[in-house]
């Protein structure tokens, strides 16, 4: 009995070690956070500076009850207050640290929180601070140059112009942005004239003297607010709202154009997108990175040669998946309508990337399509499901496919669909017989390694189904 107890000690001790040191998010799940902030823009250091409260919420998602909070902000930022539930001061405290794994230093602020908060349950408190922002590129060439001047500016992530809950390291900080996802809010007070583009929607103006308090919430789930502040020109189409500097206007007239032409031909091939998101572009200043993510592009000074307009405005037309979120057909299908102009290279591509994966893991050679994201291969599934796209394509031929999808989206598009959904609307509205069974035969029969064993090429791969 002793010695069980004394195994339980020490497990619970453990636990409490691995705790600690783990790294953020594993233990907390951000659920929210409003943002108020006023900015002051200048040339000159004395007259520039930020009055901001963030208020934030989150969840307990390890194994202990958590007590302290770490908090990173730019170094040129100091909290001023914390404030917890029932408006009850937390104590802190703050300095600036470096970042383990990196080059640059932030502030680091340690929160005591009133109580502790139990495994699953959720807490929150506002953070007071003020300052001006500095410039992390002082440190290193790969970090943003963002600074408070007047003819731009931003408000993101990687200038931790807001308070990012983790530890001050490299790792946690990138694993924070791959896995947090929550919806922020924001009311941000600029002179007038002044716009804040990114991915958030803005909801409302309100205008006191030389002063606007502009009201926003992000355009969709993510880690955090990435907004270019400048005196933008602003176009705005059914699917795109694009942001550029007066001096660019020709440069910008001629993508919007591009992205009409665009737009169009995806309306086309699968009907109206039926989103209520946009694709947002923004310029910024050269003297800022550029930064990209679902749904918006920052693009240098009216450079618009890196950016992919096809990929970005394909995801407006992406139909829900209710047997995987981040892979399968939907994804298929978008890389179809992206690439609807290259379908050959695009199956060559995905041939090959079958065959890698089915050599790499020779049990996925007999597993129905349907079944990949059920039984945990859901990545491989998206090159599988773009291989039967690009084959159908090449088989009934470019109208008969985009007809057959356009079908498909017109039936699912508001709502959604499964494996087994996409399975029987094919099966239905495929007349071919051949093309038919090939459908049956990879997504239901598992039956994907005979055809490969007959091919040597895409094309041949297509011959064999005709």
């Amino acid at each position: 009995m002793r010695t069980f107890i004394l195994a339980l000690f020490f497990i619970i001790i453990s636990k409490a070690i691995a705790a600690q040191q783990q790294p953020f998010p594993l233990d907390i799940k951000m659920q929210n956070m409003h943002l108020t902030m006023e900015m002051f823009l200048s040339n000159q250091i004395k007259n520039r500076g930020i009055s901001a409260a963030a208020w934030l919420r989150f969840r307990n998602t390890s194994e202990l009850p958590i007590q302290d909070v770490t908090l990173l902000l730019n170094p040129g930022l100091n909290v001023t207050k914390v404030v917890g539930v029932k408006n009850r001061n937390l104590s802190f405290q703050s300095n600036i640290g470096d970042v383990s794994g990196d080059t640059f230093n932030l502030n680091v602020i340690k929160v005591k929180l009133a109580s502790p908060v139990a495994p699953n349950n959720s807490t929150e408190f506002s953070v007071q601070y003020k300052g001006d922002l500095k410039s992390l590129a002082l440190f290193a060439d790969h970090l943003p140059n963002d600074i408070l001047k007047p003819d731009y500016t931003m408000v993101r992530f990687n200038s931790f112009i807001y308070p990012v809950v983790a530890a001050p390291d490299k790792k946690a900080i990138n694993s924070y942005k791959k896995h947090q996802r929550y919806t922020p809010t924001a009311k941000i007070t600029v002179p007038q004239g002044y716009s804040l583009a990114g991915n958030a929607i803005e909801r409302k103006r309100v205008l006191s003297g030389t002063r606007e308090q502009i009201e926003l919430r992000g355009s969709e789930p993510s880690y955090g607010f990435i907004l270019g502040l400048s005196q933008f020109t602003k176009l705005t189409t059914s699917n795109t709202t694009h942001y550029f500097l007066p001096e660019n206007r020709d440069a910008a007239m001629t993508a919007n154009a591009e992205l009409l032409n665009i737009a169009e031909t995806y309306n086309q091939l699968l009907g109206p997108s039926g989103s209520n998101r946009k694709y947002i572009v923004s310029e910024l200043n050269n003297a800022f990175a550029e930064e990209s993510g679902q749904g918006f592009d920052f693009i240098s000074f009216g450079d618009y040669s890196k950016t992919n307009f096809q990929k970005q405005l394909a995801s407006l037309w992406q139909i829900k998946n209710y047997t995987s979120n981040d892979h399968g057909w939907h994804i298929a299908l978008t890389r179809m309508l992206e690439d609807h102009d290259k379908i050959g290279p695009l199956g060559t591509t995905s041939l090959d990337v079958v065959r890698t994966a089915f050599e790499t893991n020779p049990k996925l050679q007999k597993l129905p399509l349907k079944k990949y994201a059920e039984k945990g291969n859901a990545a491989v599934s998206t090159a599988n499901y773009t291989l039967m796209f690009a084959m159908l394509h090449e088989s009934l031929g470019d109208q008969s496919f985009w007809q057959l999808m356009y079908g498909f989206r017109s039936e699912f598009g508001d709502f959604g669909a499964s494996d087994e959904d996409l399975l029987e609307y094919l099966k239905a509205n495929i007349k071919d017989k051949k093309v038919r069974k090939l459908v049956i035969d990879w997504m239901n029969k598992g039956r994907i390694m005979k055809a490969l064993e007959k091919a040597d090429s895409f094309a041949s791969l297509v011959e064999s189904i005709k």
